[in-house]
């Protein structure tokens, strides 16, 4: 956790510097846009080689399991969410018309998402801190996962689909008051903020939502009410993240 701020730090801190230099900064925007506006296509530049990560899943055999009261809700929510809902009838309603959504499940310890390996609490309690979001273009959450699962249920078109769910408990973000005096929002670039230590009731999400792994340290300040820590983001380059920050960035604009 210490190697990792360290080393997020030392390289903002010298690319400052480095921008500093004899206008650099101005020097290099001039160069991209000209480089950009010549350009009939994107092709062959930094950001079009960037490669266009597939959510690829890859998990041990699971240990067949029925899914808790608390799971089982969440799990329903999760597909509340949905751009298309998918509406499923509890398993304590005999008289619905819709399908009735199993609690049958194989539960994993670990799982690798996109070549970055996950795992729960219980497992190693570093590879369970991330930062996931809900639902597409909503604000990233960070929080640490409980339970990793594999569920087999009716998809949009009927036939049976099978995906990889995770039980997460997210952080207690700052209240409004509190929030204002995180220094780290005046920052957007380095995907930092301070939360409380106290973890919130369990969501269920699905594996593809999950963005990245996160460090987190004591906030030694001047905020009351309770344990406050620092959470930095070791989001990796992949497509999913582009979208996200695109969305951000557009969305503060429109604000603005």
């Amino acid at each position: 956790m210490e190697l990792s701020f360290f080393t997020s730090f030392c390289h903002g801190g010298n690319l400052r510097a480095l921008v500093q230099q004899r206008d650099l900064l101005g020097r290099v925007s001039i160069l991209c846009g000209k480089h950009i506006s010549s350009a009939s296509t994107l092709q062959g530049s930094i950001l079009s080689n960037i490669p266009q990560l597939q959510p690829t899943i890859i998990a041990d055999a699971g240990r067949a399991k029925q899914l808790n009261d608390v799971s089982y809700r969440g799990l329903l929510g999760c597909f509340h969410l949905d751009s298309v809902p998918l509406h499923y009838s509890t398993d304590h309603d005999d008289t619905a018309s819709t399908t009735v959504l199993s609690r049958d499940a194989q539960f994993v310890d670990k799982i690798t998402v996109k070549g970055t390996m996950y795992t729960t609490n219980r497992k190693v309690h570093r590879d369970s801190l991330v930062q996931f979001y809900r639902i597409p273009g909503e604000d990233c959450k960070s929080g640490q996962i409980e339970d990793i699962f594999l569920h087999t249920h009716a998809g949009p078109d009927g036939g049976p689909l099978t995906e990889y769910f995770l039980v997460v408990r997210p952080f207690r973000p700052l209240s409004p008051a509190q929030a204002k005096h995180d220094p780290y929002l005046k920052f957007p670039l380095l995907d930092i903020h301070l939360c409380h230590e106290e973890l919130l009731p369990e969501l269920v999400i699905r594996a593809t939502n999950l963005v990245s792994h996160i460090a987190c340290c004591l906030y030694k300040g001047n905020l009351p009410e309770g344990n406050i820590q620092v959470v930095l983001s070791l989001c990796r380059v992949s497509s999913n993240a582009m979208d996200l920050y695109s969305f951000r960035s557009q969305r503060r604009r429109n604000e603005y």
